[in-house]
């Protein structure tokens, strides 16, 4: 069942509550004027811990919990549907729902359906990652979409040429999202799969691994990742606080990593990785 968590907050620290709520597994915010709707699918309604656990982070103690709705698929449609603008990147890419009209040419048009996944492109994150990718070659190469959300990056790096690409997400609605994406978009070289890390094969090696996550969830998996990368292979991250930069960036350093490229939005980080040999 998904819930709906209406927050009231001041408007700066928007990004840190959605910091915090991607922590504990909400799939998806909606930012508004001083509030933030929040989603997560619940076997029953745990508003009294998630609070505790949100009043348990410095600064966050005065955030107000204003109501809590049980949301149904048809509701979360017609909501998103209501409220759910087109996405471009740089006039080189528009994320488009499927009742949007194409109202200029751009060079990639990815058709996104609006379900319970993060990923549209609206979030700094997204599009961070999206803008990044546009500077890495991906032509004829292997891909890791990990945490595929919706689905919208994996879809992006087929348009920018990569041959092969697996996306996988432990969430059930992300991978059917994802499917569905994939078709209306026409694409065919991408894989997507249900599971996290330990759900991708251990011989299979990647030329570029994308992975707009949280940062628990990439600390915890930064070697994996490493084992995972082809020599000199790429790693992109994003979902990562800039208040969190320096220590997701040395203990990646310490496994092997290097720093090639970072950039900035609305407080969040994104840094590309490359592997160096030990």
């Amino acid at each position: 069942m998904y819930y709906e968590f209406s927050f009231e907050i001041a408007a700066d620290l928007n990004d840190y509550l959605i910091a915090v709520l991607n922590n504990l597994d909400f799939e998806s915010m909606w930012e508004e004027e001083n509030s933030l709707k929040a989603y997560i699918d619940l076997p029953e309604n745990n508003s009294r811990e998630i609070l505790a656990q949100i009043h348990a982070h410095q600064g966050l103690e005065q955030v107000k919990l204003l109501a809590v709705n049980l949301m149904s698929d048809k509701n979360w449609n017609e909501e998103w549907e209501a409220n759910y603008p087109p996405v471009e990147v740089d006039n080189a890419i528009q994320i488009l729902a499927p009742f949007h009209k194409v109202e200029k040419k751009s060079p990639y048009i990815l058709y996104i359906e609006p379900r319970m996944a993060f990923g549209t492109g609206h979030h700094a994150t997204t599009s961070q990652m999206l803008r990044e990718m546009l500077n890495i070659p991906f032509a004829q190469k292997k891909v890791l979409d990990y945490g595929c959300g919706s689905g919208v990056l994996a879809i992006m790096a087929e348009k920018l040429g990569a041959r092969q690409i697996l996306a996988i997400d432990i969430d059930e609605w992300s991978f059917l999202n994802t499917q569905d994406n994939i078709k209306a978009n026409d694409c065919h070289h991408i894989v997507p799969q249900q599971g996290g890390l330990e759900s991708v094969e251990s011989l299979q090696h990647f030329d570029i691994i994308l992975a707009n996550i949280n940062r628990n969830v990439i600390l915890a998996s930064l070697e994996s990742l490493y084992e995972m990368l082809s020599p000199q292979g790429i790693l992109l991250v994003s979902g990562i606080l800039q208040t969190d930069k320096s220590k997701v960036v040395q203990y990646a350093e310490s496994i092997g990593f290097a720093l090639k490229n970072e950039t900035q939005q609305e407080n969040w980080q994104m840094l590309r990785f490359i592997k160096i040999d030990k």
